[in-house]
């Protein structure tokens, strides 16, 4: 092992991971900088100190320099779009009021871009993570002036204002530069949008479709998203019933009356339209196609985490429109998703070359079946489960519920086959349904504590009280949290994948859905995006998690606080018996 330091940025965050080839004598953190193009040199901010900290108080903001690091990771949340590298130094002690700079030893990374546009592809990824300390902050405020009665209140309020400070925050460039793009561009360069959607609900989102179909250049198949509500019978015993395109009644009922050309896209109570994409063509034909995760609601663009991708490829774009056609025609048969239909979803992918690398575009339903049958394996998710058996370093992802059979077993049972083999096997991911954690943690809690494979699998969570220096957070609203489809494999090798869409990534999706599941092969610089954003979301959530479970356990005086005086902080680092010791065959290939 030698001393390294490695950089990935998407959009949103620049992420850095490093290495020593042995513990520093006095090293009490390290100070994180941001080096610029021109030279100049930024220490990253630092939010918790030496000395325990007081919730509710005002929260002192150091830097890195004072308030070294005491990790082999960081990120940079603050970064202006541009061209970076990172500078990570040890800082000795032993006074922590006076640390100094190691004189030999400061770790550069690779240059990293913070932007989200590749050429042919652009990859973007909201902030969605209402279970930080600054949004925590914010609502709490707002409650304590009477803007709101309560922090749910506040949150739900404020993402829902078109000018709020915390929608800009939280949604991130998924919003103007993802979800709204191809509908600017329409408006803007002319030519027509076709959008298949699920949820639509959004003020702002509603307004521009609107504004677009008045000038005649937008068509929208709009799915019913049912909802349920509990009701109580003459006996007084509650049921629960469901509401026939509860959450989009409204809006689909203004968009008709608005005179907007809407398809009705009704679909069985087991099944749903699940798509969110959106084709831009002009009079040479469709040219570029938006996809990913984002549902369009203010709760999809803020309170859940999640992806947009664009492909700027005119095969691809005519793939989704052909299926944006089949749709609407399928609409009008009885019942919906027929067979017609489902032949031409189970075809084949529809494939076209990238500037780097290239993509497989699978559409559903794609099985003869109407449901799920664990023995037969829809052909989109064969092509996805042979990736990941094809997997090498590892596999990266992020999930809402993917139901079973799914991905997750997969990803599974390759980790047994490589730790069976001895050779190291990464896996990072977080879900937000909870039941998939079971088959992960019994193997993880049970492995051989100095072999590999290296994994760790978390469910969401906020801090659970006040502490040190923290307040309690809020960190759902509604019933996703993560909402990403997302999985990536090997992100630093020539084969990497990465696969997104709207595709849950289980069987009922293939089976009983409208979706559509986007593989992309070779492309390094979209895989290392989409790793950093998995990447952030497990560790955010990792911590908190833990966290949870002492809160549950009565444990909490167990949790880490705030900055060890002594540079014993080190050594589960260079501890072969510690998952935190196993992280450089996967980001520095050793």
């Amino acid at each position: 092992m030698s001393n390294a330091c490695l950089a990935l940025a998407n959009n949103d965050i620049a992420y850095i991971f490093w290495q020593l080839n042995e513990k520093i004598p006095g090293c009490l953190g390290f100070s994180v900088r941001r080096v610029s193009a021109d030279g100049s040199s930024t220490a990253l901010p630092a939010f918790v100190g030496f000395a325990p900290g007081v919730p509710g108080q005002p929260r002192q903001r150091k830097t890195t320099d004072l308030w070294p690091v005491q990790s082999f990771q960081w990120k940079d949340v603050f970064a202006a779009p541009g061209t970076y590298r990172y500078k990570v130094v040890p800082m000795l002690g032993p006074d922590v009021d006076a640390l100094t700079p190691h004189p030999s030893i400061a770790l550069e990374s690779n240059p990293v871009t913070i932007g989200g546009d590749y050429g042919d592809v652009a990859a973007y990824f909201n902030v969605g993570l209402i279970s930080t300390q600054s949004v925590t902050k914010k609502i709490n405020a707002m409650v304590k002036d009477g803007t709101y009665a309560n922090i749910s209140e506040a949150l739900r309020g404020e993402i829902t204002k078109e000018t709020s400070p915390i929608r800009k925050l939280l949604s991130g460039e998924v919003l103007d530069k993802g979800v709204l793009s191809l509908l600017n561009k329409a408006r803007t360069k002319g030519g027509f949008c076709h959008l298949a959607l699920y949820e639509l609900t959004d003020a702002q989102l509603i307004k521009a479709i609107k504004a677009l179909a008045a000038k005649d250049r937008l068509a929208l198949c709009l799915a019913n998203a049912d909802t349920s509500e509990e009701y109580r019978d003459a006996q007084g015993v509650k049921h629960t019933r469901k509401i026939k395109d509860g959450t989009n009644a409204d809006t689909r009922e203004a968009l008709h009356a608005a005179g907007v050309d809407v398809t009705d896209r009704f679909v069985s109570s087991s099944s749903i339209g699940h798509n969110k994409f959106v084709v831009w063509s002009n009079t040479k034909g469709a040219q570029e196609v938006l996809t990913g995760s984002t549902n369009w609601t203010s709760t999809g663009l803020c309170s859940q985490t999640n992806n947009a991708l664009i492909i700027r490829n005119r095969t691809v774009a005519q793939g989704y429109k052909d299926y944006w056609d089949w749709l609407v025609w399928d609409a009008g048969q009885q019942p919906t998703q027929g067979k017609d239909l489902r032949e031409w979803c189970g075809g084949g992918s529809v494939d076209a070359p990238l500037s780097q690398g290239e993509v497989h575009i699978w559409l559903s339903p794609n099985t003869a079946a109407r449901t799920k049958n664990a023995d037969v394996t829809p052909p989109d998710l064969a092509e996805v489960f042979a990736l990941i058996q094809g997997a090498r370093q590892g596999i990266l992802f992020l999930a809402f519920n993917a139901g079973s059979p799914s991905f997750m077993e997969q990803v599974h049972d390759k980790s047994v086959q490589m730790q069976t083999a001895g050779e190291p096997f990464y896996v990072r991911g977080a879900v937000t349904d909870p039941s998939p954690l079971g088959q992960f943690s019994t193997f993880i809690t049970k492995r051989n504590a100095t072999a590999a494979p290296d994994v760790l699998v978390s469910g969401v969570a906020g801090i659970p009280d006040d502490f040190g220096y923290w307040e309690k957070e809020m960190y759902k609203l509604g019933h996703a949290v993560i909402h990403d489809k997302i999985i990536v494999i090997d992100p630093f090798s020539p084969d990497c994948v990465v696969v997104t869409g709207s595709h849950n990534l289980g069987y009922k999706a293939s089976y009983q859905n409208d979706e559509n599941l986007v593989i992309v092969r070779g492309h390094q610089r979209l895989a290392q995006a989409y790793a950093a954003h998995v990447l952030d979301v497990t560790n955010h959530f990792s911590w908190r998690y833990k966290l949870s479970q002492l809160a549950r356990e009565n444990k909490m005086e167990q949790a880490w606080g705030d900055l060890s005086e002594k540079d014993s902080w080190q050594n589960k680092y260079f501890d072969s018996q510690t998952d935190a010791s196993r992280d450089g065959f996967f980001f520095f290939g050793v």
